[in-house]
């Protein structure tokens, strides 16, 4: 009798764990109740738009000409020098010329009249208001007034 008492539980019980499968598979699948729903808002997908990179124009870098003028030796009033004719410049920017000073004083940076600027041997140039020039190669120049009125030109100096 025992036996089939024990027979008659395991049945019920497995009777039991077939309802209990079914009772939790069917809440599972059927709808959320109105008050344990839960309103989501639709996912946020951001998209990130990558450029290619503009490349930049290559410009070629053009040197600006350069005009150099001789460099100028360096100069005092009364010092000697080896370039004789040609205009210096002393610390001060002052503008001055090697001159043959005889036998006894050799050649030496002496004052000059400040040029008028860039000037040509040979070339046409005013007395009255051009006294000295130089070349662009750095020669000093006077300017020598013509004969009868007509222009001066510029000859070496001084």
């Amino acid at each position: 009798m025992i036996w089939l008492l024990a027979a008659i539980l395991g049945i019920v019980l497995v009777a039991t764990a077939v309802v209990f499968a079914f009772v939790l598979a069917d809440s599972s699948d059927a709808e959320p109740s109105a008050a344990s729903t839960t309103t989501l808002p639709p996912p946020v997908t951001e998209t990130v738009t990558q450029q290619a990179p503009v490349p930049q124009p290559i410009v070629p870098t053009v040197a600006e000409p350069t005009v150099e003028e001789p460099a100028a030796p360096q100069a005092a009033v009364g010092t000697t020098c080896d370039t004789p004719g040609y205009v210096g410049f002393d610390a001060s920017g002052t503008e001055l010329v090697c001159q043959y000073m005889g036998a006894g004083g050799g050649y030496k940076w002496v004052n000059i009249v400040p040029s008028s600027g860039p000037g040509e041997l040979g070339g046409p140039c005013d007395p009255a208001t051009q006294a000295t020039a130089r070349t662009s190669d750095g020669r000093a120049l006077l300017c020598s007034p013509g004969p009868n009125g007509e222009p001066g030109i510029w000859m070496d100096g001084p």
